[in-house]
């Protein structure tokens, strides 16, 4: 997983992401979400 953070404060680096990095983030956001949620 990587992340992307420029900045320490997530909304600002938010702002600052390219679509194409931002939308990265969310689906690695999710798989983790998933990983740590969905049983199996």
């Amino acid at each position: 997983m990587q992340t992307f953070l420029p900045y320490p404060d997530f909304r600002a680096s938010a702002l600052v992401l390219d679509r194409r990095r931002l939308g990265k983030q969310r689906v690695e956001a999710l798989q983790v979400l998933r990983g740590l949620t969905v049983p199996g």
